[in-house]
């Protein structure tokens, strides 16, 4: 807003005194996903070659026993585990600019690198709580109630409706 002007004295704003842009970008400071610090992109290139699945293996659990000196050797079988990883929900941004207006205004590229910021910002307060909302139905049930623990069996987690109060 300008400076009013005295009865009778011009008003320069917006014809001779013009706005002042700068082009640096006020930067905001977001929090990252959950999910990108959880997760991997390595099957991301055989996705994008097609189809909404991917099945992989997980590694095969050893058991492993006291030996005996000539004792009984017992076999065990490779027991692979499939994991299918469905892509069932998508999430996206989009915004019109025309390229002459791309190719006029100053330092668009940074601009534009701060529109791709706040995309990123904006995907992640969507993503967050639909995965975080989802990922308590899966969770391995050695991480569950009140003897969580794969080896101890001995840590209280609670249980749903009576969560363990922490100090």
């Amino acid at each position: 807003m300008a400076v009013n002007a005295a009865s009778g004295y011009p008003q320069y704003s917006n014809s001779l005194i013009t706005p002042l842009f700068r082009m640096e970008l006020l930067e905001r400071f977001y929090t990252t996903t959950v999910y990108s610090d959880i997760s991997t992109t390595e099957y991301t290139g055989d996705l994008q070659k097609g189809g909404d699945q991917i099945t992989f293996m997980r590694e095969p659990k050893v058991i492993v026993r006291d030996y005996d000196k000539n004792g009984k050797i017992i076999h065990d079988t490779i027991d692979g585990e499939p994991v299918t990883m469905t892509i069932d929900y998508a999430k996206t941004f989009s915004i019109k600019m025309n390229h002459i207006d791309e190719r006029q205004i100053q330092n668009f590229d940074r601009w534009k690198a701060g529109f791709l910021k706040s995309a990123g910002y904006e995907l992640t307060r969507a993503i967050d709580p639909q995965l975080l909302t989802s990922m308590w139905t899966n969770v391995s049930s050695y991480n569950q109630g009140a003897t969580a623990g794969l080896v101890s069996k001995n840590i209280n987690l609670g249980v749903t409706g009576a969560p363990v109060q922490v100090t």
